[in-house]
């Protein structure tokens, strides 16, 4: 975790690291992202800090529209690190896993998001997801969109951490 505060105070200090388009803030997620129609809907909130190609941070997962409700009842289902978090050629991509038991199915989820055009405002891509056990991925049936609701700077400890 203090890395990760390192890296954000670097980033700040050096002009968002030289890139143009800087994927750092708080962002949340519209729609809901629901695996199957038995699933649990739930709301993905990424707070992020990029230092050249690498992004990293947290995604918060909500059960409301209006990210109050943390989704599930231990810390594990609503709070996590981004993995694999990189821009390349302009596009931002990221894996974060997510325990099964969490939305309701019996094997951990691994959730990719891709195709999102860099931008600091708002991105709209597309998520796949698989058990974590299998190697086919499934497409969610909506593409994602993440809109920046704070910036770097207005970011508060509570939104860095997992409480």
């Amino acid at each position: 975790m203090r890395l990760w505060i390192v890296a954000i105070t670097a980033c700040v200090a050096f002009s968002a690291c030289g890139y143009s388009t800087s994927i750092e803030g708080l962002y949340q997620a519209s729609p809901a992202i629901r695996l199957d129609p038995g699933a649990t809907a739930f709301y993905m909130e990424l707070v992020t800090s990029q230092y050249g190609p690498e992004v990293g941070g947290l995604v918060h997962l909500f059960s409301d529209k209006d990210f109050l409700t943390p989704l599930g009842t231990y810390k594990a289902c609503y709070c996590m690190p981004l993995e694999n978090a990189v821009v390349k050629d302009g596009v931002f991509m990221f894996t974060f896993e997510l325990p099964g038991a969490c939305i309701g199915t019996k094997k951990d989820i691994v959730f990719l998001g891709y195709g999102f055009k860099a931008d600091t405002k708002r991105m709209t891509g597309s998520m796949k997801w698989r058990n974590k056990d299998d190697a086919s991925w499934h497409r969610l049936d909506t593409g994602v969109t993440l809109i920046q609701e704070k910036g770097l700077k207005e970011l508060t400890i509570e939104d860095k951490q997992c409480q």
